[in-house]
């Protein structure tokens, strides 16, 4: 099986003065593919996170305790 090389930001501006400067880089990060599904999996990472630490408030104050006990 065999994958597609990898596109470089830096190629997405390539002819352009753009390519060159911060705001073409971002322009070309932005018109990444990829980038959604990115921020999608950190999001959805950030939201399992947090969901059990504002579930369960005082798991922290039990895992000291736990801490305790193995020295």
């Amino acid at each position: 099986m065999t994958h597609e090389a990898s596109r470089s930001i830096k190629s997405a501006f390539r002819g352009s003065d753009n390519a060159k400067s911060a705001a073409g880089q971002l322009r070309a990060a932005v018109a990444e593919p990829n980038l959604f599904i990115i921020l999608s999996f950190c999001a959805i990472g950030l939201l399992v996170n947090l969901n059990p630490m504002f579930r369960f408030p005082d798991f922290g104050i039990g895992v000291e305790q736990l801490e305790q006990f193995q020295g």
